[in-house]
């Protein structure tokens, strides 16, 4: 597994030298200068702290996840249906990994609500914040 993990890193930050490398706040920006449910041509490198971890679902193997530029910002970028790349099913990030995303910003609306997200993207994390790190497979009423 390791050596899985190490050559999907390798790909994903040699990916990550040919995008434009940014932070939360920048991401955020460009995102919102999008027109609704516009998706950015370009791919951008975002690095940035989990804020909200949310859930992992067991049904579709994956973790919508929040990152600012630190762990206490207001301002965040949505990490939607988003998956680790150290384990696949069993590993999750969790509040103040230090991560990093490769993808196309989208500027979400439903309802008159917006989101700024980066869809499916695999997360690289890069600094590790202490926890349990398995993913709970008790189900959650209303989750999946």
């Amino acid at each position: 597994m390791k050596k899985i993990f190490s050559i999907f890193a390798a790909v994903l930050f040699a990916g990550s030298m040919m995008a434009e490398v940014i932070d939360v706040a920048t991401a955020i920006e460009t995102g919102n200068a999008l027109a609704d449910n516009k998706t950015t041509e370009a791919d951008y490198t975002i690095k940035g702290v989990v804020v909200n971890p949310g859930y992992f679902s067991l049904r579709y193997k994956n973790q919508t996840v929040t990152i600012g530029d630190d762990v206490a910002d207001a301002n965040l970028l949505t990490l939607y249906q988003s998956a680790g790349v150290e384990a696949g099913d069993t590993v999750r990030v969790l509040a103040g990994d230090t991560v990093q995303v490769v993808g196309k910003i989208k500027k979400y609306v439903k309802s008159g609500n917006v989101t700024i997200e980066v869809e499916k993207v695999q997360i690289a994390i890069l600094a590790k914040a202490a926890g349990d790190r398995t993913v709970d497979f008790t189900p959650v009423t209303g989750k999946t």
